[in-house]
């Protein structure tokens, strides 16, 4: 193997990362170099190709000899990815060689969390906090793992509380519990727990986006408006920056300002897809007619049957198959803080991995709609059409159980390209076109400007009925009253461009 690594460092220090991947993956696979590897590994991440570099991360670690810290950072690549089952192993050989700082246990908590096994995710998550009692993502997975077992918070809560107690001068400690009082619904005690937290959090960046959430919790647009500005204007250009100041600019309507702050915001992140919903939602706001095109629900929503998989003779036996199956993936009592769904459970591992027939099925069954949506979009320049290759890939899939006054708030997916819903059991209350109970609505963004902006779009569940949309498209559920559950799938597709990895 000749590789100039001279060459592959300068290029790595330059920020060439296409560069450093052209240069080492036509020699590769003939290295015995874990920092090559290891090199590769991180030119992939930053080209967006993550799982293969999760795959170049465990060769630099199985190359070490003492390679505790890249088994562990193999790890982190690898749940990034959902990839559950290499991430549990990663993490156990970590541990075994003496690595084991507490994000190993926290990752290791995640990974058996993904893998069904809730007991001993709980365990691990314990072993994080127990050893670094201030590790505040773990306190939340923690506190979030214990909520759906239970639906009971002050349960939740009592571990994080604990260590408050011993450190209470530790703001991402009080932050961490304000957040998770808020998505438990106790907003009171979470707007307490802010002003404690703020007592402790000296001036900067983080105080100022901190501040600009809790008021843009309170409507208080104006105030979130001055810190998120605040922030932005220190230097802060990430995604929670623009988001917070997005948020507060439609909530007092000022339709010129969301659009100035979402130029900046696509400027730093082009494909994000809460950005272009809030460009889409500026452009109504303020009656541009440029704004139709992100509007053109006839043909950005689409509904498809799902096909019926070899092995079953109709739709009604496989869907009847599909719902016991996914039922066994649902232990948990309450939906998991901060996603969309209230009332209800979410699966926690992914479905792609799952190995029973039903759920393997179900991802043959969608291939013919995908396509025929894809067909139907054909190409263009917009931030939906100018991805379509007439290919594509899932990315990430899971399964949520409404309860009776289950719903879900409407939310976009930041990271997809097209997002779905796919109904398997659905609440007879759903028959109702007036009522449009459990039905699934578009273009309502979740904060409303003077005069609201309400739901333009709604399409009636069915089972086997697929419902496939634009990532960026504001999409939510009518609450249903009726004593039955709505079952679903959904899942994420990215573009299959030959760049997307």
């Amino acid at each position: 193997m000749n590789v100039d690594v001279n060459l592959a460092e300068r290029l790595a220090d330059e920020g060439r990362w296409s560069d450093v991947a052209g240069l080492l993956e036509p020699v590769i696979e003939a290295s015995r170099s874990a920092g090559l590897w290891a090199m590769l590994a991180m030119a992939r991440l930053h080209i967006g190709r993550r799982s293969d570099a999760a795959d170049a991360m465990l060769r630099a670690a199985q190359l070490d000899a003492e390679g505790g810290r890249a088994w562990l950072n193999a790890a982190v690549l690898l749940d990034q990815e959902g990839r559950v089952g290499e991430t549990e192993i990663a993490v156990r050989e970590s541990l075994g060689l003496g690595f084991e700082p507490p994000e190993a246990h926290y990752l290791l908590g995640r990974a058996l969390r993904g893998a069904g096994q809730i007991e001993e995710a709980e365990m691990a998550f314990r072993k994080a906090v127990e050893t670094r009692p201030t590790f505040a993502d773990a306190h939340r997975e923690l506190a979030q793992l214990r909520w759906m077992r239970t639906g009971d918070l002050t349960h939740a809560l009592e571990t994080l509380e604990s260590a408050i107690a011993r450190h209470p001068g530790h703001p991402r400690l009080r932050m961490e519990r304000t957040w998770l009082l808020d998505a438990g619904g106790d907003s009171g005690e979470a707007e307490a727990e802010a002003a404690r937290a703020l007592v402790h959090m000296g001036p900067g960046t983080q105080r100022d986006l901190f501040e600009a959430h809790r008021a843009n919790l309170r409507k208080n647009y104006q105030a979130g408006a001055e810190a998120a500005l605040r922030a932005i204007q220190a230097g802060a250009r990430d995604g929670s920056a623009f988001e917070a100041l997005a948020a507060a600019q439609l909530g007092l309507g000022d339709s010129a300002a969301l659009l100035a702050t979402v130029d900046l915001w696509l400027g730093a992140d082009p494909l994000n897809q809460l950005a272009i919903a809030y460009r889409a939602t500026a452009l109504r706001l303020s009656g541009d007619p440029h704004g139709a095109a992100y509007r053109d629900y006839d043909r950005l929503v689409r509904a498809f049957e799902i096909d019926v998989p070899e092995g079953w003779p109709d739709l009604d036996a496989y869907l009847t198959s599909l719902s016991a199956a996914l039922a066994k993936m649902h232990p948990f009592q309450a939906h998991p803080l901060g996603q969309s769904a209230r009332s209800g459970s979410q699966t926690m591992q992914s479905l792609v991995r799952s190995t029973d027939p039903a759920i393997v099925a179900f991802f043959n069954t969608i291939d013919g709609p995908i396509r025929r949506y894809l067909a139907g979009l054909g190409s263009g320049t917009d931030p939906l059409r100018s991805r379509n290759f007439n290919a594509y890939e899932i990315k990430g899939c899971w399964s949520v159980w409404l309860r009776p006054g289950g719903f879900h708030v409407d939310h976009v997916h930041p990271q997809g390209w097209i997002s779905s819903a796919c109904y398997v059991a659905v609440p007879q209350a759903a028959e109702d076109s007036e009522r449009k109970e459990g039905w699934i609505r578009f273009g309502q963004p979740p904060i409303q400007p003077p005069g609201g902006l309400p739901a333009e779009h709604f399409v009636q569940p069915k089972p086997g009925r697929l419902v496939l949309f634009p990532a960026w498209m504001w999409h939510g559920t009518v609450p249903f009253t009726s004593d039955e559950r709505r079952l679903t799938v959904a899942f994420d597709v990215l573009s299959g461009h030959p760049q997307s990895g």
